[in-house]
């Protein structure tokens, strides 16, 4: 999804892990709320201000891409996703446009994260495009996080299970957004935390 006159910011959804706190089921395929968990994440982020949209697959990539493959994103296979989450963060980096300002990596195991939080997350970029911007709730940061491209190569180094986080210690180079949304500091990593969730949902329903 190319927007012409968007915020030339693109997004990169992580959902290429093996989930293995989970056991044998793949976390982003679970149902919530009548669809998979996935879902929630890519239905709140499609009607952004994105330049792009790309989803970084591996583990059980064409179930994935089947229920993905009528949205507007581009999905793109990772088979060396065992290898760790630099190797996601790289291949999502490897397949944007030249012409983007920054990244906007955001974890596919997290639903709750609000729509609102995303725009908020936006705007802080483009008053600071040349800072890192990340939501922090009660003083915690959590994701999803943006990346500007000065930063790109920074990741590129990155080996093995190695993610963003030393970057984000710091904090001199960090736009923080304070938001009052939980969903920023949750994902779901194991049963328990799917349970949790799900109890979520049915407090939501009542």
């Amino acid at each position: 999804m190319l927007i012409a006159d968007g915020s030339k910011l693109s997004c990169i959804v992580l959902a290429a892990g093996r989930s293995k706190r989970m056991g044998s089921n793949n976390k982003l395929l679970l149902p919530f709320h009548g669809k998979e968990l996935i879902l929630h994440t890519i239905e709140k982020i499609i009607g952004q201000d994105f330049f792009e949209i790309v989803i970084v697959t591996g583990w059980q990539s064409h179930e994935l891409e089947k229920i993905l493959m009528n949205y507007p994103v581009k999905l793109i296979n990772h088979p060396g996703y065992l290898e760790g989450q630099s190797t996601s963060l790289k291949k999502g980096l490897s397949v944007i446009s030249e012409k983007t300002l920054g990244a906007f990596f955001v974890l596919g195991d997290q639903p709750m994260v609000q729509e609102e939080t995303i725009k908020r997350l936006i705007a802080g970029f483009l008053q600071k495009p040349s800072f890192l911007t990340a939501p922090y709730y009660k003083d915690k940061r959590g994701n999803p996080v943006i990346i500007p491209r000065q930063f790109f190569s920074w990741l590129n180094q990155l080996q093995g299970d190695q993610g963003a986080r030393d970057l984000f210690l710091r904090e001199e180079i960090i736009n923080k957004i304070h938001v009052h949304d939980p969903g920023v500091v949750e994902d779901i990593d194991t049963p328990e935390d799917y349970e949790k969730l799900k109890t979520k949902q049915n407090i939501l329903r009542g």
